[in-house]
């Protein structure tokens, strides 16, 4: 018995489709059991990042269901990917922006015993 009957019922296909459609999942008629969380992502970044917070916004994306998707499954929320910065160093490029603008030496190797 498989959970679900998509594209190939074996595995459970999350599509990377940027920005995310509610469309492309199989509950709204679309061809994939789940998608990137793409508008969680962004909306979490502006939060921690930048320290905006559209409260309303915020909620839509917590709660998918605000945002038209019908499942927990058909979303994957994340936070860090292969194509973006983590949290943590864009909060850093944000808060300490002279530390990324030139190529900064650990503090281990300014001292004096490694020279």
């Amino acid at each position: 018995m498989y959970l679900y009957s998509g594209y190939a019922p074996n595995f459970f296909c999350v599509g990377e489709y940027l920005p995310d459609k509610v469309e492309a999942v199989m509950s709204n008629g679309g061809p994939m059991d789940g998608i990137w969380h793409d508008s969680f992502y962004w909306k979490i970044r502006e939060a921690i990042v930048f320290d905006t917070v559209n409260w309303e916004e915020l909620k839509n994306v917590i709660d998918a269901r605000r945002q038209g998707y019908k499942n927990t499954t058909d979303i994957v929320n994340y936070q860090s990917n292969h194509d973006h910065d983590r949290l943590l160093v864009e909060l850093g490029k944000e808060k300490f922006p002279a530390n990324h603008s030139k190529k900064s030496i650990p503090r281990c190797f300014k001292s004096k015993r490694f020279h």
